[in-house]
């Protein structure tokens, strides 16, 4: 029993020693990017680390672009346990997104010394990029054609049909009027007839 509980001592007086051995330290990482909407062939960006305070360190470094539905689309890795006294900055990176889509870019980084702060050691940067796929411009297009084209088919045919009442209206209405003159004329002629008819008898 006495071993198990000497070996046990020596475990956790390695552990602390080895975890009082890191110094103590504060990094922080930022992404630079210049604005929040780019056009697709001008997004450039960079990842840049900082001490606030400690001694040099190694730095780990990554970074992830997700777009809109949080897939991710991009992976970085600028720094694998890099050393780092005062400052680190990433290359450019000029990520080739698609046009019209909205993305989340998201750096961290770990140190091998005792962060003291490490909510700085992560940072996210929305952006869009302008523009919309050509294949999608055309579509609305054709879609925008097809209805112009719908509604004009329409406005003629209601026009040929508003013509072809006007004509009826006015063909009915002539022939109602050539009915009534025979019928006025039958109507004399009759009268006069009888007339004639009454006279002779006389």
């Amino acid at each position: 029993m006495k071993p198990m509980l000497l070996i046990l001592v020596i475990l956790i007086y390695i552990s602390h020693a080895s975890s009082a051995q890191q110094p103590v330290c504060d990094y922080k990482i930022e992404i630079l990017v210049d604005s929040e909407e780019f056009q697709k062939e001008d997004f450039k960006w960079r990842i840049r680390a900082t001490k606030i305070e400690g001694a040099p360190t190694n730095i780990t470094g990554t970074a992830d672009i997700k777009d809109h539905d949080g897939i991710n689309v991009k992976s970085y890795k600028p720094w694998a346990l890099d050393s780092i006294s005062k400052q680190k900055t990433s290359g450019e990176y000029t990520s080739n997104l698609k046009e019209g889509g909205a993305y989340e870019i998201t750096a961290r980084i770990d140190v091998v010394c005792d962060d003291i702060n490490i909510d700085n050691n992560m940072d996210i940067k929305k952006i869009r990029i302008k523009g919309e796929k050509k294949e999608e411009v055309a579509n609305v297009m054709n879609n925008v054609s097809e209805i112009t084209k719908h509604k004009e088919d329409e406005d003629t045919k209601h026009k040929e049909d508003e013509d072809t009442k006007a004509k009826t209206s006015i063909v009915y209405e002539s022939s109602n009027e050539k009915a009534k003159s025979l019928i006025i004329i039958f109507l004399l002629a009759l009268s006069i007839l009888l007339n004639i008819v009454l006279i002779w008898k006389r």
